[in-house]
């Protein structure tokens, strides 16, 4: 990468744009194969609509060598390369996870059990999950309580929900964010 890129002090968008175009380079170099350039939480699509944020991801792929990883959920950006799907962790690493990010180990007690298996072993989901609880002093089964009511209703009870929310993965965490928001809220 060019020493003006190198030293960079960014002081507009042209300055950026110089930096992204010098480094763009540097990787399409084809004695250079020896990177790993990460794009971590793309998830809003620049094709559907002109959201905040929201950029072509393409844009940025530097060539036919080298490595490229992305995190997304937009299922269409698989067409870019391999593409795997996690899923969520197992029960035991749901329960390390849990109490980690609550600070307590030991013992789950039925409604601590009952909680793992609605949050379905997303690690995200866990972890807003159990730094609520331990920063609000909520007791696992008022959350259970609170978790299955805004489950309700971010699904419709009547049945004709029209959630944007497709994925199961999505409206776990989508519902945890909004039970820990409306604690805020309070």
């Amino acid at each position: 990468v060019s020493d003006r890129s190198r030293n960079a002090v960014l002081h507009s968008e042209e300055d950026l744009k110089t930096v992204v175009a010098d480094v763009l380079d540097w990787l399409a170099r084809p004695d250079n194969s020896d990177w790993l350039l990460i794009f971590d939480n793309v998830d809003q699509d620049v094709d559907q609509g002109s959201e905040t944020g929201a950029y072509d991801v393409r844009r940025y792929l530097p060539g036919d060598h080298g490595s490229v990883l992305i995190t997304t959920r937009l299922s269409r950006l698989a067409q870019l390369g391999q593409s795997t799907r996690l899923r969520g962790v197992d029960e035991q690493l749901a329960k390390a996870i849990f109490q980690q990010w609550r600070g307590v180990e030991g013992a789950m007690d039925e409604a601590g059990r009952e909680l793992l298996g609605l949050l379905d072993g997303l690690p995200l989901a866990l972890a807003q999950v159990a730094s609520n609880i331990r920063e609000t002093g909520l007791d696992t089964a008022s959350y259970v309580r609170l978790y299955k009511q805004q489950w309700d209703l971010l699904m419709g009870s009547d049945g004709d929900s029209v959630s944007p929310l497709v994925d199961y993965e999505q409206r776990s965490v989508a519902t945890t964010w909004t039970v820990s928001f409306k604690a805020v809220e309070a």
